[in-house]
């Protein structure tokens, strides 16, 4: 290679570089850019159900959308998510039950019993830290969602 040459590939490696930094820059999605349910006007983009108890929230991001798609109960999220409802979700936020907001569902902490009453009835919460033994990850409670409805309604 002469020396020539070089320039050119530097300069098209760093327009690649930076390239995919602005790429990866806007498929970032921060809670704070979901903002603030209304409650009593906000629907659950899943079932339509107004969303009226903010506690158990949950806001899927999907590129097919202007805005983050909303649910007013955990289990209506993981149903959408399952079934790309809406377009494939790349990022995916709940409402901390403890009510410190928004936090990103892939680092929550989740308890599913069917003694906690939410809107939807899939007892699903959400926290930011893990509040006791027992409790799943994302993976696990989207696992044990999806075993709840096959059992309860048979299918996929």
């Amino acid at each position: 290679m002469t020396q020539a040459n070089q320039p050119n590939r530097v300069t098209s490696m760093a327009f690649f570089i930076v390239g995919a930094v602005c790429f990866a820059a806007l498929a970032i999605v921060r809670p704070a850019e979901i903002g603030s349910i209304q409650k009593g006007i906000d629907q659950c983009a899943s079932c339509g159900m107004t969303i009226e108890d903010v506690e158990f929230a949950a806001a899927r991001v999907v590129i097919q959308n202007a805005r983050p798609l909303l649910y007013d109960d955990l289990g209506c999220m993981l149903d959408a998510d399952r079934e790309n409802e809406g377009g494939t979700a790349h990022a995916r936020f709940v409402q901390d039950f403890s009510g410190t907001g928004w936090i990103d569902a892939t680092r929550a902490w989740y308890v599913m019993d069917a003694k906690n009453r939410t809107p939807m009835s899939s007892g699903i919460l959400a926290f930011r830290a893990r509040p006791a033994a027992g409790s799943l990850t994302f993976q696990e409670v989207a696992k044990a969602r999806h075993a709840f409805m096959q059992a309860k309604y048979g299918g996929q």
